[in-house]
């Protein structure tokens, strides 16, 4: 099959729904074997049933265990990995006041976010380095660079991650694997659409867009594979804002 990830095998985190299935989608229409890996394995199936050659692996990202039995299964069921992208995480809408955090709120935000993506980034890169390829694309947000109110611990996650793909790529550039990041704007997705449903928040984000809307999943879709694929061979270390000039004004 033809496409800029053909014959690759790419992993997805967080492919069950939103931006994870978007790229599952996209992956496979440039010709990728795709393994879709949620904790909503019925969600994964889902996805997956509807792509050639695509499987599902349910997983865990806050459990370092699952995340190493998520590698043995894919391996086993479509070949070695040559793409991961880390799209598992999210505020789910946790917003809390700074003041009002708890350790409990901050350990499960971080570990969701930061702690899961650093479990699937080190299991797989080791696993790319070993063969002496691969690609790895880390979804971060444009709340690593910017902020909103109640999301200090979501920013701070983020941001870690924009530092991480900084740190694995002088690493792991001489074993011949590529880490880059992703920072997604404001995106609708089937997780937000009541919010983004109300006439305000459209408006809203209008307002402080430069493009004067929210970005649908396909177009964050399109910047990962990108990034993963032998277009971007010359850039790692580099985190993409996909965010409709969001972060510029």
């Amino acid at each position: 099959m033809n496409g800029r990830l053909a014959d690759r095998t790419v992993v997805v985190t967080g492919a069950a729904s939103g931006i994870g299935a978007a790229v599952a989608r996209r992956a496979a229409t440039e010709g990728a074997r795709v393994a879709c890996v949620d904790v909503n394995v019925a969600g994964a199936q889902e996805v997956a049933q509807a792509l050639d050659g695509a499987v599902a692996v349910s997983c865990d990202v806050t459990s370092f265990a699952d995340v190493e039995a998520s590698l043995d299964t894919v391996v086993a069921q479509l070949g070695a990995v040559d793409v991961l992208v880390t799209s598992a995480g999210g505020s789910r809408g946790e917003t809390v006041p700074f003041v009002d955090l708890d350790p409990a709120t901050w350990h499960r935000m971080i570990d969701r976010n930061l702690t899961g993506t650093f479990y699937c980034a080190l299991v797989y890169a080791r696993h790319m380095a070993e063969r002496g390829r691969g690609s790895v694309v880390l979804v971060s947000s444009q709340l690593s660079q910017v902020v909103r109110p109640g999301l200090a611990h979501y920013a701070s996650a983020k941001g870690a991650i924009n530092q991480l793909v900084k740190g694995m790529a002088v690493d792991l550039a001489g074993a011949g694997v590529r880490v880059n990041a992703v920072a997604p704007g404001p995106t609708q997705t089937p997780g937000n659409q009541a919010w983004f449903d109300r006439p305000e928040v459209l408006a809203e984000h209008a307002r402080i867009i430069p493009l004067g809307r929210v970005a649908r999943p396909d177009e964050i879709a399109g910047a990962v594979v990108h990034l993963a694929s032998d277009d971007a061979s010359f850039t790692t270390g580099a985190t993409l804002f996909v965010d409709g000039g969001y972060t510029i004004v």
